[in-house]
């Protein structure tokens, strides 16, 4: 079994952190989550600071990228493992999320905006994480 490069795992994340980032203020305001005062003052929420948003985006990133090296031995290389690993790390968003709505923090609308934005975002970030990642020197898998 081969080891994890985590300096390309490092690589990978950042990359794919960039691009969930990108993706999640494309998806905020695609929602429409214009009026968030309203909605944080409905849920008697104060709003964090964006760079708290940009960390986590950044550790989601490394996470699944992580997750992509540490399948890619059993699943082999390329898009399809890419895709396990973005599928696993959507399907807990939407556990977590389920959860808020059942809280009354999404609607029912909310939460189906947010499954589906959530799985673009989820995928695109871990292909270019992935799409950078090898385990060492001698790795020749083709590209993605």
């Amino acid at each position: 079994m081969s080891n994890i490069n985590y300096s390309k795992v490092l690589l990978g994340g950042i990359v794919a952190g960039i691009v969930w980032i990108a993706l999640d203020v494309a998806s905020y305001m695609l929602m429409g989550m214009d009026n968030m005062d309203a909605w944080l003052a409905q849920h008697d929420l104060r709003e964090p600071p964006m760079a708290v948003f940009f960390a986590m985006d950044l550790l989601f990133g490394l996470m699944a990228v992580w997750l992509y090296a540490a399948i890619r031995p059993r699943f082999g290389p390329g898009p399809r493992t890419a895709a396990t690993a973005a599928l696993f790390i959507w399907l807990l968003f939407t556990v977590v999320y389920f959860g808020m709505h059942m809280m009354g923090l999404f609607t029912p609308g909310d939460y189906a905006k947010s499954a589906a934005f959530g799985f673009v975002t989820v995928m695109a970030a871990t292909m270019a994480g992935a799409w950078l990642y090898r385990e060492g020197e001698g790795d020749t898998a083709p590209r993605m």
